[in-house]
């Protein structure tokens, strides 16, 4: 679906933070690439959803809800995700230009340290995805080579713009884990698995999700549940901020 969006103001505010681990950065796990390899279904490079348009919708909209928005290093441009496509807007306001369309859902876009690309989630092989593609949307490229019935959430470059970080979903155990990801040859590795242990009890499973890493590249903050007080399973948590939007003034918030 296609869509003209115009948007008179976008603001991003300073979110409450995520709750975090303490210490260094974690290892990733070592078997993790084994297993991807052996019994994960791997699509071809360059394979594309056998989908064509029949027809073309055209709609102009003034707010929106869900858009996962992410601001340049600069401040000077915003990248958000609509109706599974993707657009970018100056952060002052304007009219916003779509950069990623088609039969794809493109969503969650963030953009690299330096400023020059964007990583984000798309269905375009076939099966969901982690992408990267120049900031104005050209030279879209394939990261991880996932066939099957995948999920991927939180994308979020580390500071060098060296790694991709993501959480996946298993729905065997209703749980996600942290995986990262080269920025070069898509090679992923496990950093934080659902059990620790083949044995552990469902209580100490854990679900990770929106992985920040810090600056200087030697910490990673995410969200667990383990962390929340009493032990209590957290709200469901976003991919992204959410957009709240009264009189076509959107708030960013998690």
């Amino acid at each position: 679906m296609r869509a003209r969006v115009t948007l008179i103001a976008l603001a991003l505010v300073t979110s409450t933070p995520l709750l975090a681990h303490s210490g260094d950065m974690p290892e990733p796990v070592a078997s993790a690439r084994q297993e991807v390899a052996s019994s994960e279904p791997v699509a071809q490079r360059g394979q594309v959803l056998p989908l064509e348009a029949q027809r073309s919708v055209s709609i102009d909209v003034r707010e929106g809800t869900w858009l996962s928005p992410d601001i340049s290093p600069g401040g000077k441009t915003i990248v958000f995700e609509l109706l599974g496509d993707i657009y970018r807007i100056g952060s002052k306001g304007g009219e916003a230009r779509p950069i990623l369309t088609g039969m794809a859902f493109e969503s969650q876009p963030v953009f690299s340290p330096d400023g020059n690309r964007i990583v984000y989630v798309s269905d375009r092989s076939g099966a969901e995805n982690i992408w990267i593609a120049n900031a104005d949307g050209s030279a879209p490229r394939q990261l991880t080579l996932y066939d099957g019935n995948t999920v991927f959430t939180s994308p979020a470059w580390s500071s060098d713009g060296r790694t991709i970080f993501a959480s996946r979903y298993r729905s065997d155990r209703a749980s996600f884990e942290l995986w990262r990801f080269d920025a070069r040859s898509g090679e992923g590795q496990l950093v934080e698995p659902i059990k620790l242990t083949p044995d552990a009890p469902r209580d100490q499973w854990r679900s990770t999700l929106g992985a920040a890493p810090s600056p200087d590249g030697r910490s990673l903050r995410r969200v667990d549940e383990r962390q929340l007080e009493g032990g209590e399973k957290p709200p469901a948590v976003p991919r992204k901020p959410q957009i709240e939007s009264t009189d076509a003034r959107c708030l960013a918030r998690k």
